[in-house]
């Protein structure tokens, strides 16, 4: 077969050199010979580049080939260590890769020989990830750097190197990641990768060749460029230029780099000389945004800045301590008052006060916890927010999750979780929502929200209450505002964790400096709203993208319908 496609290949060679196809009687003429010699020096031209895009090709489709082999040693018929591979970041992100990178490697091989591979790859090309949620992925693991405050180092050695599987990245992934950051302008996290990538290509940790070295210190020089280190830049680009000095760019770059460095040299004589005659003014204090929700908003986007600062530390483990007279009021105790608390009580733990949230232990046990899993797998979608300016439902990227509706009908279980429910937190279940279950993947998180609608007004401070004015009122005729006046507001949430999450994943309330952590079986539940009917602003909270392993809870909203009597409203006005 081969000797037939070279025949194939000299003969349409000739068609396209507009040259006759020699008999063996004119080989015997030398003007014919000499001919020949150019013929034979252009076939051999093409043959030379027939033969260097064959190995080409082969060495794309083996350097694909060999990194999708370097799966860990696991096995993936046990259910658990499926879990703990999908569940690290790493392997997620590569694997997202890898898939992605299949679509093309259709174009790499030769269909009569491999027809059924390209049949595989038809077969499960609607199934494959495409380039958004590779870039999702990507986004994921810069989220997790940026929120856990961990070096690139770190994530690129396996975060958990002493963990039982550790996904080690290469010099291609973290290459990807800077250019990643440098396509949306996020120097600063380009120059964080890059360097990571230099690190990784002199400890020799890439795939095939893996990125040049020259190609990382460009985007490395930039990135340092606009951050204002021209030092930096100019040492990374004097590197490049002994690599290749024949890149006329990097001379320019380098030029401009320079000149700057000259010219920020002049400026910072200029503001010594500056600072010295204004040292004695005073100097403003730094404005703080306040925690309050107003309409107008002024300066929203500042404060939502320094909420997400603030959500990040607290997702670290950065809490504020509970004041000491406050502890004393933090119980736990056992309740028996509903029968179906008789023979197993709910053990009630309160974590904090004003606002008063409670922990119940073991709601659920192992195996309702999988039975509720594998009610929600089939039906999962990306998780949806409400615009309470548009009233529609639409996806977002401050909530990065898969949802899925259960109701008491579809199983004895959900039924019985209402129930549950009812029983543990005293509220009547009648208008509560279906059951929602939350599932949080790679990087997945909720930044800071309310649970309640922004339907129902926000309580003003005590220096704003002279003229009785509530916030946030939106207009009717949303469906958001046809469920609040059939229900009422969310008065208040129950949160089931259906799994324990190795790292990060909590639950943390900005308002407050506190943070929950996930722990199988237990929920978390608080009122959302005060006893007037206002909502409660400290009950503002995120949850935390997921750092190893994977994260599932259950959601139950109660609305104020049918609770009138079981929590009525005060007689005075802004009451607790």
């Amino acid at each position: 077969m081969a000797q037939r496609m070279d025949v194939l290949f000299l003969t349409a060679t000739l068609f396209l050199l507009n040259l006759p196809v020699l008999n063996c009687e004119v080989f015997t003429a030398i003007s014919h010979l000499k001919a020949l010699v150019d013929v034979e020096l252009k076939l051999t031209n093409y043959l030379s580049r027939y033969i260097a895009d064959e190995e080409q090709r082969l060495n794309r489709i083996k350097s694909f080939y060999n990194p999708s082999q370097e799966l860990p040693k696991m096995n993936f018929t046990n259910r658990n260590e499926v879990e703990r591979y999908v569940g690290n970041p790493i392997y997620g992100y590569q694997m997202l890769r890898r898939l992605v990178q299949f679509s093309s490697v259709e174009k790499l091989i030769q269909i009569d020989f491999t027809r059924g591979l390209v049949q595989n790859l038809e077969r499960y090309k609607t199934i494959f990830p495409n380039e958004a949620d590779f870039k999702g992925a990507q986004a994921a693991l810069m989220r997790l750097q940026q929120t856990y405050d961990l070096p690139p180092a770190v994530i690129s050695d396996g975060i958990a190197p002493d963990g039982p599987s550790v996904a080690k990245m290469s010099a291609d992934d973290t290459f990807a990641l800077g250019k990643a950051a440098y396509g949306s302008q996020d120097y600063q996290e380009s120059e964080l990768w890059m360097k990571e990538t230099l690190r990784l290509l002199d400890i020799g940790r890439v795939q095939d060749e893996g990125p040049s070295r020259f190609e990382v210190l460009d985007f490395l020089a930039y990135s340092e460029h606009v951050l204002g280190k021209q030092e930096a830049a100019i040492n990374h680009t004097v590197e490049m230029l002994r690599i290749d000095p024949s890149v006329e760019r990097i001379h320019s770059n380098l030029a401009i780099f320079r000149a700057m460095v000259k010219e920020s040299k002049a400026d910072r004589k200029l503001m010594e000389r500056y600072s010295k005659k204004t040292a004695t003014k005073k100097v403003k204090k730094e404005r703080k945004f306040p925690k309050f929700y107003y309409t107008p908003e002024e300066d929203h986007y500042q404060r939502y800045l320094l909420e997400k600062t603030v959500a990040k530390r607290l997702c670290r483990g950065e809490t504020k301590p509970i004041a000491r007279e406050l502890k004393r009021k933090l119980l736990c105790w056992y309740k028996r008052s509903h029968p179906l608390l008789v023979l197993k009580p709910a053990r009630i733990e309160k974590v904090h006060i004003n606002p008063d949230i409670f922990l119940f232990r073991h709601v659920l046990n192992e195996k309702e916890v999988q039975r509720i899993k594998e009610l929600a797998l089939p039906v999962l979608n990306r998780a949806t927010v409400h615009n309470p300016s548009t009233g529609r439902i639409e996806y977002a990227d401050y909530r990065i999750s898969k949802s899925a509706w259960l109701d008491n009908g579809e199983d004895p279980l959900i039924q019985l979780i209402d129930e549950r429910v009812g029983a543990m937190s005293g509220l009547n279940m009648k208008s509560a929502e279906s059951l929602q279950i939350a599932n949080y993947g790679i990087g997945g998180h909720y930044d800071t929200h309310f649970d309640f609608s922004r339907l129902t007004p926000i309580r003003p401070p005590p220096s704003r209450r002279k003229n009785g004015t509530l916030t946030y009122r939106y207009g009717s005729g949303t469906k958001t505002s046809t469920i609040i006046d059939k229900l009422g507001n969310r008065i208040a949430t129950f949160l089931l964790y259906l799994s324990d999450v190795e790292m990060g994943g909590g639950t943390v309330f900005t308002n407050i400096h506190q943070q929950i952590r996930p722990s199988m079986g237990d929920a978390a539940f608080w009122y959302n709203l005060n006893t007037d009917g206002t909502g409660d602003y400290d009950t503002r909270h995120a949850a935390c993208p997921v750092l190893l392993g994977e994260k599932w809870v259950a959601n139950k909203w109660i609305h104020e319908r049918g609770q009138e009597f079981i929590r009525p409203c005060p007689l005075r006005q802004y009451s607790n």
